[in-house]
Protein backbone atom coordinates (compact mmCIF):
# COMPACT_ATOMS: atom_id res chain seq x y z
CA UNK A 1 0.00 0.00 0.00
CA UNK A 2 2.74 2.24 0.78
CA UNK A 3 4.26 2.05 -2.38
CA UNK A 4 0.62 2.78 -4.72
CA UNK A 5 0.97 5.80 -2.24
CA UNK A 6 4.09 7.46 -3.41
CA UNK A 7 5.22 5.75 -6.45
CA UNK A 8 7.23 8.10 -8.68
CA UNK A 9 8.69 9.14 -5.75
CA UNK A 10 12.24 9.05 -3.86
CA UNK A 11 12.29 8.27 0.02
CA UNK A 12 15.14 8.61 2.33
CA UNK A 13 14.77 5.10 4.97
CA UNK A 14 17.37 6.83 7.01
CA UNK A 15 18.89 3.96 9.38
CA UNK A 16 16.33 1.41 8.33
CA UNK A 17 16.85 -1.37 5.72
CA UNK A 18 15.48 -0.34 2.73
CA UNK A 19 12.55 -2.30 2.22
CA UNK A 20 9.16 -0.29 1.77
CA UNK A 21 7.56 -3.09 3.76
CA UNK A 22 9.81 -2.51 6.68
CA UNK A 23 9.46 1.30 6.18
CA UNK A 24 5.96 0.90 6.56
CA UNK A 25 6.21 -1.43 9.72
CA UNK A 26 8.44 1.08 11.30
CA UNK A 27 6.54 3.80 10.44
CA UNK A 28 3.06 2.11 11.93
CA UNK A 29 4.76 0.72 15.28
CA UNK A 30 6.39 3.59 16.06
CA UNK A 31 3.69 6.07 15.44
CA UNK A 32 5.72 7.99 12.62
CA UNK A 33 5.13 9.07 9.13
CA UNK A 34 6.11 10.51 5.75
CA UNK A 35 7.81 14.11 6.01
CA UNK A 36 8.24 16.11 2.81
CA UNK A 37 11.49 17.86 1.86
CA UNK A 38 15.07 17.57 0.18
CA UNK A 39 16.82 14.80 1.57
CA UNK A 40 19.98 13.68 0.56
CA UNK A 41 21.52 10.12 0.45
CA UNK A 42 22.61 7.62 -1.91
CA UNK A 43 20.39 5.36 -4.10
CA UNK A 44 20.43 2.12 -2.95
CA UNK A 45 17.72 0.24 -4.69
CA UNK A 46 14.23 0.83 -6.64
CA UNK A 47 10.90 -0.69 -5.59
CA UNK A 48 7.89 -0.75 -6.83
CA UNK A 49 8.64 2.12 -8.83
CA UNK A 50 9.82 4.36 -5.53
CA UNK A 51 13.55 5.54 -5.55
CA UNK A 52 14.96 4.75 -1.94
CA UNK A 53 17.75 6.36 -0.32
CA UNK A 54 19.86 6.10 2.64
CA UNK A 55 22.55 7.42 4.59
CA UNK A 56 24.91 10.21 3.43
CA UNK A 57 25.53 11.27 -0.35
CA UNK A 58 24.52 13.57 -3.78
CA UNK A 59 21.53 11.81 -4.49
CA UNK A 60 17.76 13.43 -3.78
CA UNK A 61 15.14 12.21 -2.11
CA UNK A 62 11.75 14.16 -1.22
CA UNK A 63 10.47 12.09 1.33
CA UNK A 64 11.62 10.57 4.96
CA UNK A 65 10.27 9.33 7.56
CA UNK A 66 9.96 11.27 10.79
CA UNK A 67 7.76 11.78 13.65
CA UNK A 68 4.70 14.78 12.88
CA UNK A 69 4.51 13.32 9.46
CA UNK A 70 1.06 11.67 8.35
CA UNK A 71 1.31 8.21 6.60
CA UNK A 72 -0.40 8.20 2.88
CA UNK A 73 -2.68 5.13 3.01
CA UNK A 74 -5.02 3.45 6.01
CA UNK A 75 -3.47 -0.32 7.20
CA UNK A 76 -6.12 -2.83 6.32
CA UNK A 77 -7.82 -4.24 9.61
CA UNK A 78 -8.16 -7.56 7.77
CA UNK A 79 -7.59 -10.36 7.92
CA UNK A 80 -6.94 -10.12 12.10
CA UNK A 81 -5.14 -13.11 13.95
CA UNK A 82 -6.68 -13.01 17.38
CA UNK A 83 -4.16 -15.00 19.61
CA UNK A 84 -6.47 -16.42 22.68
CA UNK A 85 -5.41 -16.72 26.22
CA UNK A 86 -7.44 -18.49 28.16
CA UNK A 87 -6.14 -21.71 28.91
CA UNK A 88 -2.67 -19.64 30.05
CA UNK A 89 -3.88 -20.85 33.94
CA UNK A 90 -3.60 -24.46 32.48
CA UNK A 91 0.07 -24.39 31.18
CA UNK A 92 3.03 -25.07 32.76
CA UNK A 93 5.97 -21.76 33.59
CA UNK A 94 7.81 -23.75 30.67
CA UNK A 95 4.98 -23.76 28.56
CA UNK A 96 3.82 -20.50 29.18
CA UNK A 97 7.66 -18.96 27.95
CA UNK A 98 7.32 -21.13 24.63
CA UNK A 99 3.76 -19.39 24.38
CA UNK A 100 5.16 -15.69 24.79
CA UNK A 101 8.18 -16.76 22.37
CA UNK A 102 5.97 -18.55 19.88
CA UNK A 103 3.84 -14.92 20.13
CA UNK A 104 7.06 -13.31 19.55
CA UNK A 105 7.40 -15.12 16.22
CA UNK A 106 3.90 -14.54 15.10
CA UNK A 107 4.84 -10.89 15.17
CA UNK A 108 7.75 -11.57 13.17
CA UNK A 109 5.73 -13.38 11.07
CA UNK A 110 3.06 -10.60 10.21
CA UNK A 111 5.34 -7.95 9.75
CA UNK A 112 6.12 -9.71 6.55
CA UNK A 113 2.89 -9.53 5.05
CA UNK A 114 1.10 -6.85 7.27
CA UNK A 115 1.81 -5.53 10.65
CA UNK A 116 1.41 -6.31 14.33
CA UNK A 117 -2.19 -4.48 13.83
CA UNK A 118 -3.12 -7.20 12.09
CA UNK A 119 -2.46 -9.28 15.48
CA UNK A 120 -5.01 -8.93 18.37
CA UNK A 121 -4.92 -10.26 22.17
CA UNK A 122 -7.68 -12.23 23.72
CA UNK A 123 -8.11 -12.82 27.63
CA UNK A 124 -4.70 -12.01 28.15
CA UNK A 125 -3.88 -12.76 31.81
CA UNK A 126 -3.01 -9.55 34.32
CA UNK A 127 0.19 -8.21 34.21
CA UNK A 128 1.17 -9.80 30.73
CA UNK A 129 2.34 -6.74 28.49
CA UNK A 130 3.66 -6.94 25.13
CA UNK A 131 5.06 -3.73 24.10
CA UNK A 132 3.69 -3.90 20.29
CA UNK A 133 0.76 -1.81 18.76
CA UNK A 134 -1.65 -5.07 18.79
CA UNK A 135 -5.22 -4.46 17.53
CA UNK A 136 -7.62 -2.98 19.98
CA UNK A 137 -10.81 -3.83 18.44
CA UNK A 138 -11.86 -6.91 16.98
CA UNK A 139 -12.81 -7.28 13.41
CA UNK A 140 -16.58 -7.91 12.30
CA UNK A 141 -16.39 -10.37 9.75
CA UNK A 142 -16.50 -14.48 9.20
CA UNK A 143 -14.09 -16.06 11.34
CA UNK A 144 -13.26 -19.32 12.06
CA UNK A 145 -11.43 -21.34 15.30
CA UNK A 146 -7.74 -23.36 14.16
CA UNK A 147 -8.54 -26.30 15.83
CA UNK A 148 -6.34 -29.32 14.95
CA UNK A 149 -9.57 -31.59 15.98
CA UNK A 150 -11.93 -29.64 13.99
CA UNK A 151 -13.63 -30.19 10.68
CA UNK A 152 -11.36 -29.70 7.65
CA UNK A 153 -10.65 -26.67 6.41
CA UNK A 154 -10.61 -25.95 2.57
CA UNK A 155 -8.34 -23.83 0.85
CA UNK A 156 -11.69 -21.08 0.51
CA UNK A 157 -12.26 -21.60 3.86
CA UNK A 158 -9.19 -20.09 4.74
CA UNK A 159 -9.26 -17.72 1.93
CA UNK A 160 -12.40 -16.22 2.44
CA UNK A 161 -12.05 -15.86 6.57
CA UNK A 162 -11.64 -11.94 7.86
CA UNK A 163 -10.78 -13.14 11.49
CA UNK A 164 -8.39 -16.26 12.83
CA UNK A 165 -8.88 -17.53 16.40
CA UNK A 166 -5.70 -19.64 17.53
CA UNK A 167 -5.08 -20.55 20.96
CA UNK A 168 -2.34 -19.56 22.45
CA UNK A 169 -1.49 -22.58 23.76
CA UNK A 170 1.80 -24.93 23.96
CA UNK A 171 0.91 -27.99 24.91
CA UNK A 172 4.06 -29.72 25.37
CA UNK A 173 3.34 -33.48 25.49
CA UNK A 174 -0.20 -33.14 24.31
CA UNK A 175 -1.56 -33.31 28.36
CA UNK A 176 -4.72 -30.51 27.58
CA UNK A 177 -7.31 -32.61 26.13
CA UNK A 178 -9.19 -30.93 23.44
CA UNK A 179 -7.46 -27.92 24.25
CA UNK A 180 -8.80 -25.26 21.91
CA UNK A 181 -12.60 -26.65 21.71
CA UNK A 182 -12.29 -25.94 25.26
CA UNK A 183 -10.85 -22.54 24.94
CA UNK A 184 -13.43 -21.93 21.97
CA UNK A 185 -16.18 -22.63 24.27
CA UNK A 186 -14.30 -20.79 27.48
CA UNK A 187 -14.43 -17.44 25.66
CA UNK A 188 -17.58 -18.35 23.29
CA UNK A 189 -16.32 -17.81 19.60
CA UNK A 190 -19.44 -18.91 17.38
CA UNK A 191 -17.05 -19.66 14.71
CA UNK A 192 -16.44 -23.01 12.82
CA UNK A 193 -13.73 -24.97 13.89
CA UNK A 194 -11.44 -26.15 11.03
CA UNK A 195 -8.61 -27.72 10.98
CA UNK A 196 -5.81 -27.32 8.76
CA UNK A 197 -4.07 -30.74 7.05
CA UNK A 198 -1.54 -31.87 4.70
CA UNK A 199 -2.44 -34.19 2.31
CA UNK A 200 -5.87 -34.70 4.12
CA UNK A 201 -4.21 -35.07 7.07
CA UNK A 202 -2.93 -33.49 10.42
CA UNK A 203 0.49 -35.45 10.73
CA UNK A 204 3.17 -33.46 9.34
CA UNK A 205 1.04 -29.82 10.02
CA UNK A 206 3.37 -27.83 12.36
CA UNK A 207 1.29 -26.35 15.34
CA UNK A 208 3.40 -23.46 16.50
CA UNK A 209 1.36 -20.15 16.15
CA UNK A 210 4.05 -18.35 14.00
CA UNK A 211 3.70 -21.31 11.35
CA UNK A 212 0.02 -21.34 11.86
CA UNK A 213 0.18 -17.37 10.52
CA UNK A 214 2.42 -18.16 7.80
CA UNK A 215 0.73 -20.72 6.34
CA UNK A 216 -2.83 -18.76 6.45
CA UNK A 217 -0.89 -15.81 4.67
CA UNK A 218 0.34 -17.81 2.35
CA UNK A 219 -3.35 -19.83 1.22
CA UNK A 220 -4.72 -16.10 1.52
CA UNK A 221 -2.29 -15.01 -1.21
CA UNK A 222 -2.81 -17.65 -3.60
CA UNK A 223 -0.53 -20.65 -2.69
CA UNK A 224 -2.19 -24.06 -2.27
CA UNK A 225 -2.92 -25.07 1.09
CA UNK A 226 -0.58 -28.07 0.84
CA UNK A 227 2.70 -26.42 -0.52
CA UNK A 228 1.76 -23.61 2.66
CA UNK A 229 2.23 -26.37 5.06
CA UNK A 230 5.26 -28.27 3.41
CA UNK A 231 6.98 -24.40 3.35
CA UNK A 232 6.79 -24.57 7.02
CA UNK A 233 6.77 -28.21 8.23
CA UNK A 234 9.76 -29.19 10.14
CA UNK A 235 12.17 -31.89 9.31
CA UNK A 236 11.03 -33.60 12.43
CA UNK A 237 7.01 -32.69 10.76
CA UNK A 238 7.83 -34.27 7.78
CA UNK A 239 9.62 -37.34 8.94
CA UNK A 240 6.53 -38.26 11.19
CA UNK A 241 4.52 -37.85 8.17
CA UNK A 242 7.03 -40.20 6.01
CA UNK A 243 6.61 -43.01 8.66
CA UNK A 244 2.89 -42.37 8.76
CA UNK A 245 2.81 -43.07 4.77
CA UNK A 246 4.88 -45.61 4.72
CA UNK A 247 3.13 -47.88 7.35
CA UNK A 248 0.02 -47.21 4.57
CA UNK A 249 2.47 -47.75 1.79
CA UNK A 250 1.92 -45.01 0.01
CA UNK A 251 5.42 -44.28 -1.89
CA UNK A 252 3.95 -41.53 -3.95
CA UNK A 253 3.19 -39.47 -1.34
CA UNK A 254 6.80 -40.82 0.75
CA UNK A 255 8.76 -39.93 -2.16
CA UNK A 256 7.39 -36.47 -2.14
CA UNK A 257 8.08 -35.96 1.34
CA UNK A 258 11.61 -37.55 0.85
CA UNK A 259 11.93 -35.01 -1.84
CA UNK A 260 11.01 -32.10 0.52
CA UNK A 261 13.39 -33.67 3.68
CA UNK A 262 16.98 -33.31 0.75
CA UNK A 263 15.91 -29.86 -0.06
CA UNK A 264 16.01 -28.82 3.51
CA UNK A 265 19.22 -30.50 3.67
CA UNK A 266 20.51 -29.14 0.71
CA UNK A 267 19.69 -25.47 2.59
CA UNK A 268 21.97 -25.98 5.45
Amino acid sequence: MLAQAIRGRKLHVGKLEPSLQKVAVFALSKRLGLVEGEFRGRLVKEELGVALLKGKGEDKADLSVAKGGELPFVPPKVPQFVLDFSLWNELTDEERRKTLFQVEMAIATIRRYLWEGNLRLANVPEGLRLPYRFAEEPVEGECVVLDPKGDIAREEDLREAEVYVVGAIVDKGRRLKDATARLAERAGYDCPRLRITLFGSVIGVPDEINKIVDIVMRVRLGEGLNEAVLANASKSDLLARVRFEESRGNKELVELLRSKLLERKSLI
